[in-house]
């Protein structure tokens, strides 16, 4: 099932997957990734009793609503060439990419 909590653990196997690949290949944008991960887990993660395994992805009631995009809104952000990429890569439209009912959800 899909989710769209920050898990720990999955910010700390990017961590050491693009650590790795920069420690193998030099290139400053795994290091860059890789201090940007570090940033989030330090500034995000972590309390004063240790990392806190997740953070919820729930906004107004409504799951990942933190992380879903309105059609409407990445186009006012997004210039035509890139929106155009987006559409053709992920599929996004106006009726969106994501399937809400296959999630146990309806749609907001």
């Amino acid at each position: 099932m899909r989710h769209f909590e920050k898990m720990l653990y999955d910010q700390a196997t990017l961590l050491l997957a693009y650590s790795e690949a920069y420690s193998l290949s030099g290139e400053n944008l795994f290091a860059r990734t890789s201090e940007e991960i570090y940033t989030f887990l330090k500034g995000e993660m972590l309390s004063p009793d240790g990392f806190m395994p997740s953070i919820d992805a729930d906004f107004n009631g409504e799951e990942g609503g933190y992380y879903v995009w309105d059609h409407a809104d990445l186009r006012e952000l997004l210039e035509d060439g890139e929106m155009g990429l987006l559409e053709r890569c992920y599929g996004v439209g106006p009726e969106g990419n994501w399937d809400w009912n296959a999630m146990g959800f309806a749609r907001p």
